[in-house]
């Protein structure tokens, strides 16, 4: 891996946070973002929400929220519908439950003094994501082809918590023999889907797809590969730590280019999730 030069996936989303406040009023979308950060859509929202803790558009809404707090606070004569129509809101009841969910005051109570300034900050920094127990090769590998058959899903940012009942259908298949290893897919499938993700079981060549499951065939490609110690404990914050630790740092900081694919998590024959085992996450690149 590189030191701490800037990388073009940092550059990139330095480049996209940059548009947003030059065009923060404007109706922006995750596409326009990605194309100007120089990534797909899907990789592009991954590596903005490990970076900043929040989805792109999200990051758009708090901001407006902020500016809107600024002129409140600086005695703008607007009308609150007026307000509401200038930051991009269809109407002042919008604006309104925007407002207060960000600061739990109403922009009405807030022009009259409910609340200090110094109270409704947000913050707009990156988030801290390193993670002792994960480690990256430092040289990109080359993997596959691959034929996995699995159970399919596909998750917009708020039901990704969902994920594991796919491995929980998968166990229940019965297709989880020992000795087998595992494999979970993420793969872009469209801003209103969302993300699709397969938890699925390598299959032989030749070997016939078992009844009820997907197949998923992937071609080889080169991967940057990074594996997740496993400490006692919880296993999903260890996931989700070492997911952002990834998207949101190493990968940015790597000088790879990301390929359009797949990325994958290996998990080994033997896997349990309990100190000990270790997880192997493989993202592609371009060769």
């Amino acid at each position: 891996m590189t030191g701490t030069t800037l990388r073009p996936q940092t550059a990139g989303l330095d480049a996209a946070t940059r548009y947003i406040e030059a065009n923060l009023m404007a109706d922006l979308s995750v596409a326009e973002l990605a194309r100007v950060a120089g990534l797909s859509e899907f990789h592009f929202t991954r590596q903005f929400s490990a970076r900043f803790g929040q989805s792109a558009i999200a990051f758009v809404r708090a901001r407006r929220m902020q500016v809107a707090a600024r002129a409140l606070a600086m005695g703008d004569d607007r009308s609150l519908v007026e307000l509401a129509f200038d930051l991009g809101f269809d109407s002042q009841e919008g604006f309104t439950r925007a407002f207060k969910r960000a600061f739990g005051v109403s922009p009405g109570r807030f022009r009259k003094g409910a609340a200090p300034l110094g109270s409704l900050e947000i913050s707009m920094t990156a988030t801290a994501v390193f993670q002792d127990n994960l480690t990256a090769n430092p040289t990109p590998v080359r993997n596959g082809p691959l034929r996995l058959a699995g159970k399919v899903g596909y998750f917009p940012e708020e039901q990704k918590f969902m994920i594991p009942t796919l491995w929980n259908e998968l166990f229940q298949s019965g297709e989880v023999k020992p000795g087998r290893v595992t494999y979970g897919a993420c793969w872009g499938a469209g801003q209103e889907r969302g993300m699709g993700y397969l938890a699925g079981v390598a299959l032989a060549d030749g070997e016939p797809v078992p009844e009820g499951l997907t197949l998923m065939e992937v071609a080889a490609r080169t991967y940057l590969t990074f594996r997740l110690e496993l400490s006692d404990g919880d296993i999903h914050p260890q996931i989700l730590g070492a997911s952002k630790a990834i998207w949101g740092e190493l990968l940015p900081a790597s000088g790879c280019s990301l390929a359009n694919a797949p990325d994958l998590e290996f998990y080994p024959a033997d896997f349990a999730p309990k100190a000990g085992k270790w997880i192997e996450y493989w993202v592609p690149v371009e060769a």
